[in-house]
């Protein structure tokens, strides 16, 4: 599993930008269908059991497969279930908030998932050191915290993660990302993202909206490249020809 989270990036904010649920308009049936499929074949039938997981518990192998497969179902929903939605409206130049919706409140009963089994997980290891754990199994577990919506939970982990920096049990790419996505729980108070991470795009995908950093852009760019980061304006570039977007709000290069 390497580096998921740059696979996933144009893609995750649209589990996290929903319009209201109700509306006239009906899902399109090809997306009705891929969100029922996508619903039979991985929301888990039964919820997890506490003391199920307490008989593997110790064994870290396990333990790391266990994420692994947490961070694939976390891919697929971003890639094979929204992913898909959002070609299916594109292509046919369909209006498609409420099919966003479903497919995000899916995605959001999966995300509940992995995340009552990582907390069982962390309340015997606190946090999953490289080491122990190799560098996917702990990309796996950061991967689910990074698309949670838990602030506490986030804030918990990049704490842990500042100090595990300082003996290579963590990467610094993962504390930059985590870092700015947690700023944006607290935007409204005035607190900028770092790096440079964190944006959005706008209701008809065409624009790319990127949330209010700390200091100028060669400033972004140092600490960038501090923790292994490409350069904001390769990021962008990147970023809109992946999305054909039409216009960057946010940055002035």
């Amino acid at each position: 599993m390497q580096r998921i989270y740059l696979k996933l990036t144009t893609i995750i904010l649209l589990t996290c930008i929903f319009l209201p649920a109700w509306s006239i308009t009906k899902l399109d049936p090809v997306n009705q269908k891929i969100i029922a499929n996508f619903r039979q074949q991985y929301l888990p039938k039964q919820p997890i059991q506490e003391k199920l997981v307490e008989k593997y518990i110790n064994d870290k192998n396990k333990v790391k497969q266990e994420l692994l497969k947490m961070a694939i179902l976390d891919e697929k929903a971003r890639v094979d279930l929204m992913g898909k939605v959002l070609e299916q409206c594109q292509n046919n130049n369909l209006e498609c908030s409420n099919d966003y919706n479903e497919a995000g409140f899916l995605i959001m009963e999966l995300d509940e998932v992995n995340l009552k089994l990582l907390r069982i997980f962390m309340k015997k290891y606190s946090w999953f050191k490289i080491s122990e754990f190799g560098e996917d199994g702990a990309e796996a577990a950061w991967l689910i915290v990074q698309h949670s919506d838990d602030a506490g939970l986030k804030a918990k982990v990049l704490f842990i993660m500042e100090h595990l920096l300082k003996t290579g049990e963590a990467k610094p790419e993962q504390y930059a990302l985590l870092y700015d996505r947690l700023t944006l729980e607290f935007k409204d108070l005035g607190i900028k993202q770092r790096y440079g991470s964190q944006f959005s795009l706008s209701e008809d995908q065409k624009k790319l909206i990127f949330e209010p950093c700390e200091g100028s852009i060669k400033e972004i760019d140092q600490k960038r490249k501090q923790i292994g980061l490409m350069p904001l304006k390769n990021n962008t570039e990147r970023l809109v020809k992946e999305n054909h977007i039409k216009e960057v709000v946010g940055l002035d290069f």
